[in-house]
């Protein structure tokens, strides 16, 4: 299978006209360019991130995963959404000062 789109291999870079070749559940080519035959997904304006890795994150469970060994629910219960309460209040205190700094700014004091 072949798919065609703007290929997104370097975050620091900006997406690049170009395709791939699928086989089974494997990348077995990647190439710029155009495709040398009709592609059979995407088009020259989808963005394609080969091997792409769900690096997605929960702020409130990045010093929690996994910890006491509890069961789901308690877990979220006991640990999560406490942590997720902390930090909204945290981040809401934060924004207001960030407000009250600015604000002082504009008038000059």
């Amino acid at each position: 299978m072949i798919v065609q789109g703007l290929l997104l291999l370097d975050p620091a870079s900006a997406p690049e006209p170009g395709w791939l070749r699928l086989s089974g559940d494997r990348i077995e080519e990647v190439h710029p360019g155009s495709p040398p035959s009709r592609p059979d997904l995407g088009s020259p304006r989808d963005i394609v991130t080969p091997a792409f890795l769900d690096a997605h994150v929960h702020l409130p469970q990045i010093d929690s995963v996994g910890c006491d060994g509890l069961e789901l629910l308690e877990w979220l219960d006991r640990i999560i959404f406490p942590a997720e309460t902390w930090l909204m209040v945290y981040c809401r205190r934060q924004f207001e000062k960030a407000c009250r700094e600015l604000e002082r700014s504009l008038k000059g004091t």
